[in-house]
């Protein structure tokens, strides 16, 4: 597993849009044998700080998914996300996410560009993002079985990019 701290969360919980705290790449040291899961790794999965008190449903809603301990296997929500760049010194991407049905989702992950360059191009094609908290991120390690580890994520289909792609190609970041 491969880890990159980034930014620390804001103290504004009113707002939809959160910080991660950790961008962390995920994949298996083997494939499963019958290879259900073919084409998935490597997942990027953004690492959200500890429950907040926020007042939005969609924020609550997040962490009721990521705090469920019945859960067997990973969350996979009804709906898209899209990548977006704020350019600047200190460029960020934001993950927007729109979930629709009972899981019922609208809410921002922010995440800052350079400790993810190297994954740029190949999250610009779309597939699949993981959101987890950092009390799940910090129990992984080389050794957890691939049940355990998808049992605290939730995942979103993210469509492919232009935007990102474009940013991508003028970092240099390639597939």
């Amino acid at each position: 597993m491969t880890a990159a701290t980034v930014l620390t969360p804001p103290r504004d919980h009113s707002v939809r849009a959160m910080v991660a705290i950790e961008a962390v790449l995920l994949w298996p040291r083997r494939e499963p044998a019958d290879r259900p899961l073919e084409g998935l790794w490597p997942v990027l999965a953004l690492v959200l700080g500890d429950r907040t008190d926020s007042s939005d449903r969609s924020v609550r809603r997040l962490f009721t998914l990521l705090d469920d301990r019945r859960r067997c296997n990973a969350t996979v929500l009804d709906g898209t996300a899209v990548w977006a760049v704020a350019p600047g010194y200190q460029p960020l991407l934001r993950l927007s996410i729109r979930a629709r049905s009972s899981d019922g989702l609208d809410l921002d992950i922010l995440v800052p560009a350079r400790p993810i360059r190297s994954m740029l191009a190949r999250l610009a094609t779309g597939g699949v993002v993981a959101v987890t908290t950092r009390r799940h991120a910090d129990r992984l390690t080389t050794g957890s079985r691939m049940g355990e580890a998808l049992r605290g994520l939730v995942l979103i289909n993210c469509k492919p990019s232009a935007e990102l792609s474009e940013f991508a190609r003028t970092c240099g970041a390639t597939r």
